[in-house]
């Protein structure tokens, strides 16, 4: 091959790169707090999740994949800025926690490269701020059952005020038995349906097909309470659960062991409840899937369900987040290309900060986006070639997690745990 044609296929590559992502859309659905290990296609025995796993059959499973945080804004601002809890200052929930301004994170550099970035959903960090071409953010359940949200601000909260429905909506949080909801209103009323019909009604828009878009999904399911209609519910009011893992503190730091005896007062309602939700999110998904389908955006669009972080519920006497346990720590993430991984399941470890990499190297950005993320591009995964990542990592204040294919280590202040994986 001779010297000018060398330089003409330098020359060129950027543009053949930016040819073949030009052709691909983007939707990246995320769920709030969900347990990787209470879905089908992750091994559950009686949840019901036909059109994830149907998803999952159509694309790439990464079974452990690792999130950055253990809690959602930790981890959300890992995945926006490719960076972890300690390069953002955030390793917890509070209203304080927010980027610094002006901060590199992948949407905004996706949208320097062309493609046209939108959010729709719950959120945990400012996007306004953040890269999105589209803002459509509403707050979450406590949002909308502590009046947080004024109409004309919140998209959501507009939409109940002007169908005169917020009012009784308050009234069911408020009159809740424990963590159980009566949800008083049309399935079509509750937030994360209006999440997913909004974002389809998008979609659908002359806006979204003028340039290749990259779509963020955030809905709220499964983050208790359990609210979801009463049809989802009954699919699981008599069924027979496997037991939990009894909580076996010998041996373990005193900071985690003295958690070991939490429960809800129905720990079997609760876990119930929580499948009920899985199964309403599911169904949304596969709303969101088919209507890709259907319009033909199936064919150039990559669609990526993952989750912040998940949730214990009752294994080793403990409940909700901030856990070192895969059920807290691993994110059961798709990536369906049109192209690349059907069928394919990935079990060596990778973390939630890597779609940051994916996303910027898919859409071609410059150097100087490519640079500061700290995740891999997961696309050689996809196509059976060689992926550098060794080892993912997990943090919060004081705690620390690596993890790689054999072996899992978690140090607390007051010691540390090894697992034979």
């Amino acid at each position: 091959m001779n010297r000018p044609f060398l330089i003409l296929f330098a020359l060129l590559l950027p543009f053949a790169i930016w040819a073949e992502a030009k052709k691909f859309n983007v939707v990246m659905v995320e769920a709030d707090d969900l347990n990787p290990m209470t879905l089908g296609y992750m091994g559950h025995r009686v949840v019901k999740t036909p059109h994830l796993d149907r998803l999952a059959a159509q694309g790439t499973v990464f079974k452990n994949c690792i999130v950055q945080g253990t809690a959602c804004a930790p981890s959300r601002n890992s995945l926006l800025t490719g960076t972890y809890p300690h390069n953002t200052g955030i390793y917890m929930n509070a209203s304080s926690a927010e980027l610094q301004e002006n901060c590199w994170t992948f949407p905004a550099a996706l949208s320097r490269a062309g493609v046209y970035t939108a959010f729709y959903g719950k959120n945990h960090f400012r996007t306004d701020q953040l890269g999105f071409d589209l803002n459509f953010s509403t707050g979450g359940k406590v949002a909308v059952s502590a009046r947080k949200h004024p109409p004309g601000k919140d998209p959501y909260i507009t939409h109940l005020h002007e169908r005169g429905l917020q009012d009784k909506l308050v009234a069911a949080y408020k009159n809740r038995k424990g963590l159980d909801i009566e949800f008083p209103l049309d399935e079509e009323d509750y937030l994360d349906s209006f999440i997913i019909n909004s974002a389809i009604k998008w979609i659908a828009t002359e806006e979204a097909r003028k340039d290749p878009f990259f779509l963020w999904i955030d809905l709220t399911l499964p983050h208790p309470p359990m609210d979801v209609p009463k049809k989802y519910k009954d699919l699981y009011k008599d069924v027979k659960l496997d037991p939990v893992i009894p909580g076996l503190k010998t041996g373990l730091p005193a900071s985690l062991a003295k958690d070991m005896n939490q429960s809800p007062r129905n720990l079997t309602a609760y876990r119930r409840g929580y499948l009920a939700m899985i199964t309403m999110m599911d169904a949304l998904v596969g709303r969101l899937v088919d209507h890709l389908d259907k319009s033909g955006l199936r064919e150039n669009t990559i669609v990526i369900f993952i989750a912040d972080q998940g949730s214990m519920t009752g294994h080793h006497g403990l409940y909700s987040k901030k856990y070192f346990y895969k059920e807290v720590i691993n994110s059961p993430t798709i990536i369906s290309h049109p192209k690349h991984g059907k069928g394919k399941v990935i079990t060596r470890p990778v973390e939630l900060l890597d779609i940051s990499k994916t996303m910027v190297t898919l859409y071609g950005c410059d150097s100087k986006d490519l640079s500061q993320t700290h995740g891999y591009d997961l696309m050689p995964l996809l196509k059976g070639e060689a992926f550098e990542r060794k080892y993912a990592h997990a943090e919060q204040h004081e705690v620390n997690m690596i993890q790689d294919e054999h072996f899992k280590l978690v140090t607390y202040k007051d010691g540390e745990i090894l697992y034979d994986l």
